[in-house]
């Protein structure tokens, strides 16, 4: 599969901002039970409710992760939704101090849109990874048909106004 209107995650000119309290507030649900008490999360059961918010203090980006897999020759698809890890640590030792965890958000390794991640040959095909930038925006079933949807609001919007002052 192929994915014209993809980007990829960048490693070239990386740049990196502070730990701040501010993040951003994301969907976040399983696409299975993970395994601890969380069990109420299952993007299965995903309504956009509040239950469903969270927030992402170390984050810029909202990610959405779209999961195939055969189940019985037939290929089901399944989504999680959350906020993307940003936040390098490493180790800084000051004369004063000791050794410190220097924390930091790596703000260029995502851009934001959609890409088909690697295929390692799995019989469902490789995963599709959305990233957004806008408090709660990985909430769509498709991201990219909320912006089309976006796109034609705005030419709406814009052809009423042009029309109403045209005549």
């Amino acid at each position: 599969m192929e994915c014209m209107e993809c980007v990829r995650p960048t490693d070239v000119d990386t740049f990196t901002l502070p730990v701040t309290a501010e993040g951003i507030l994301c969907y976040k649900c399983y696409a299975s039970q993970p395994g601890h008490m969380e069990t109420d999360l299952l993007c299965s059961q995903f309504d956009g409710s509040t239950r469903f918010h969270v927030l992402c203090p170390s984050s810029t980006l909202c990610r959405k992760r779209t999961i195939y897999s055969n189940f019985n020759s037939i290929v089901v698809k399944t989504e999680e939704r959350d906020c993307t890890f940003q936040k390098r640590s490493e180790p800084i030792y000051h004369e004063d101090y000791g050794w410190q965890n220097k924390e930091e958000i790596v703000s260029s390794d995502y851009k934001q849109g959609c890409f088909i991640g690697e295929d390692r040959g799995g019989p469902g095909g490789p995963s599709e990874y959305c990233f957004c930038g806008h408090p709660l925006c990985n909430a769509s079933h498709s991201m990219k048909i909320t912006n089309v949807h976006n796109i034609f609001i705005l030419t709406v919007s814009s052809l009423t106004i042009f029309f109403k002052y045209l005549f």
